[in-house]
């Protein structure tokens, strides 16, 4: 889906420019459309990804991306340290291209997360 939306967008740049360069202000028109159908396309597609069931065993958690690095990390990582981070949910974190921290292994629930599953199940606190 963001190949196609690129694609939109690439497309509507090289008919803006023709447009421009040409001097016929109503072909770029159609650069307006390619941009409102991708637009369109990425909301539709985030509408369709709200409404589908996630693919994680759990609720998705919040992890921690760090810029130019391709995994994704629980807030305590070792890894993580001082460094400027961006908050994410584990399924964003996945569907923009990022690979769970080996060593944190941010997608397996956590001992306080488990503890407090199994006493909801039971009735508990």
């Amino acid at each position: 889906m963001l190949l196609t939306v690129l694609l939109l967008v690439v497309v509507a740049g090289v008919v803006l420019a023709s447009a421009v360069v040409s001097g016929q202000p109503d072909v770029a028109w159609f650069s307006v459309l390619a941009s409102a159908l991708g637009v369109l396309l990425l909301v539709v597609e985030r509408a369709r990804h709200r409404r589908a069931p996630s693919g994680s065993a759990g609720p998705p958690v919040e992890v921690m991306v760090i810029d130019e690095r391709p995994h994704y990390h629980r807030r305590d990582c070792d890894l993580v340290g001082e460094r400027r981070t961006i908050a994410l949910h584990n399924d964003e974190a996945r569907e923009l291209g990022f690979t769970p921290c080996r060593r944190c292994r941010p997608d397996t629930p956590s001992v306080a997360q488990a503890h407090r599953g199994s006493a909801l199940n039971r009735g508990g606190r």
